[in-house]
């Protein structure tokens, strides 16, 4: 699958190559990070109630950086560095995009080696739908090597990314109407002719045990 379009995180490798698929007053903000001199991101997804338009687009993207820098800096490692936050709208194929920068540099604040690119922990996004595909998740970047024993992430990173992510709408709240949603395309295994949403209500997890995502070895992509 081509990154241009996930929810999760994985490794820049070209640009999707699916037919556009409109999702109504929906955007994808992803975080994109460098580790490795390779380049990773995060995507989620938010939709409002009315047009996204630049000002709300930046409105989000600040936001997005406070929350990054009060909830998931702390628990990545200073050899992972936030490059961009950059917001696509849905709605339609052709509409502007928008890119934000950081002024400074926001590197993690573990200091050390992080772990290799493919070993990482799953968020879960867990919504009021049902049956395949009806949650969202994120793979967390940046990992240290402490945050790891025995195979098994420590309590205090996962209790630390989980928290953090449960706290990106209180976050959020106050830049804007929009809220953060996870994107379905398919149900039984058919493609719909646009995305619907569903309400984000928590994250959660599913275990603690440190997973090899090969999808994000260097020189692999989504």
């Amino acid at each position: 699958m081509g990154v241009g379009l996930v929810a999760y995180g994985s490794l820049r490798k070209g640009v999707s190559k699916l037919p556009f698929q409109p999702v109504p007053n929906t955007v994808l903000a992803e975080l994109r990070y460098l580790q490795d001199n390779q380049q990773i991101e995060n995507g989620l997804y938010f939709d409002d109630i009315g047009d996204w338009d630049e000002s709300n687009m930046a409105n989000l993207a600040s936001g997005l950086l406070e929350w990054y820098e009060a909830e998931l800096q702390p628990f990545q490692s200073n050899q992972c560095t936030l490059k961009e936050i950059y917001i696509t709208p849905l709605e339609l194929a052709n509409l502007p995009t928008y890119s934000f920068v950081p002024t400074s540099v926001e590197a993690g604040l573990q200091i050390g080696e992080p772990m290799p690119l493919n070993c990482t922990f799953a968020v879960k996004f867990n919504t009021s739908s049902r049956g395949r595909g009806s949650t969202g998740r994120n793979y967390t970047v940046g990992v240290y090597t402490d945050a790891i024993s025995h195979n098994t992430f420590q309590d205090t990173y996962v209790n630390g990314i989980v928290s953090g992510y449960n706290s990106l709408m209180p976050t959020l709240g106050g830049y804007g109407t929009f809220r953060w949603v996870h994107v379905r395309r398919r149900v039984n295994n058919v493609t719909l002719p646009s995305g619907f949403v569903s309400v984000v209500q928590a994250a959660t997890f599913t275990d603690k045990t440190a997973d090899s995502q090969r999808r994000r070895l260097p020189g692999r992509g989504a």
